[in-house]
């Protein structure tokens, strides 16, 4: 039986090496992939790549990126895997779909590669330190906070977030300070002063939680978030004509809860009008 030469097997060889590379992903797939997935349509980019062979990296990722729209977290992650996982967005969109699949110290562990990356960018130092809340660890995530303002220290959203993260950490001194440097840099932002007199008032600090609201209810009259927030920090001073009037405003412009309806009538009976 005549032995091959090696230049024989390699021609031989050499057309099924060419078939796979022409079933590869081209670079004018990878383009219409990725404008299917900007046009929110990551069925067709998804499907597109599935049938176009093995990926790049690049390719990888958009498949992985398509299958996350499609809530496909399982298939997302198999498809990150394959992607240049050195890239910040490879790894911050990785770690979305294994949080997405309760695997969260693997998700946990992908953020902490990005933060590692770059611990400036925001929405990857953001993105860690959600993570790092949801699993309670308050402390790292005041670290971030902080490294963040101190590139920002006039983001008002930043302090709000550092103020949280002391709050929950026990320290109420430190989360005040925030709040209410967060407040003073953006005096319309309501969740801020519902945040600040939440803090005030589990302290009794009730006079601070008064002056507070009532400065955010003179630019903002129509909150009814506001105007119950009033009224709890009233019926605590014992001061129920004022927690009367809080609550029905607080009613009057859209409230419907059960437990403010109830204070409003406690308010009126302690006022001493049982009737009403």
């Amino acid at each position: 039986m005549p032995v091959l030469r090696p230049l024989a097997v390699l021609f031989f060889l050499l057309p099924a090496v060419l078939s796979t590379a022409a079933r590869a992903q081209s670079p004018d797939v990878l383009r219409q992939a990725q404008i299917h997935l900007a046009e929110d349509d990551p069925a067709a980019a998804a499907a597109l790549l599935g049938a176009a062979g093995p990926l790049t990296p690049d390719g990888a990722y958009v498949l992985g990126r398509s299958y996350q729209e499609l809530l496909r977290h399982d298939r997302a992650a198999a498809a990150f895997a394959s992607a240049d996982t050195s890239r910040l967005a490879v790894l911050m969109a990785w770690g979305r779909s294994l949080e997405a699949l309760g695997r969260t110290q693997e998700a946990e562990a992908r953020y902490a590669a990005a933060y590692r990356l770059d611990s400036t960018r925001v929405p990857v130092a953001v993105g860690y330190a959600r993570l790092l809340g949801d699993r309670g660890r308050y402390d790292a995530v005041a670290g971030i906070y902080h490294h963040l303002l101190a590139a920002d220290p006039g983001n008002g959203t930043l302090h709000a977030r550092l103020a949280s993260a002391y709050s929950r950490l026990g320290v109420p001194d430190s989360a005040i300070v925030h709040y209410e440097r967060a407040h003073a840099l953006d005096r319309g932002n309501v969740q801020v002063v519902l945040a600040l007199t939440k803090v005030y008032y589990d302290q009794a600090f009730y006079l601070s939680a008064r002056r507070v609201v009532d400065r955010a209810l003179e630019a903002q009259p129509r909150s009814f978030e506001l105007w119950r927030r009033s009224g709890e920090i009233a019926l605590r001073q014992e001061d129920y004509a004022l927690a009367e009037t809080a609550f029905a405003s607080a009613v009057q412009h859209g409230d419907s809860a059960a437990l403010d309806l109830r204070n409003l009538g406690v308010s009126r009976y302690l006022r001493g009008d049982a009737a009403a």
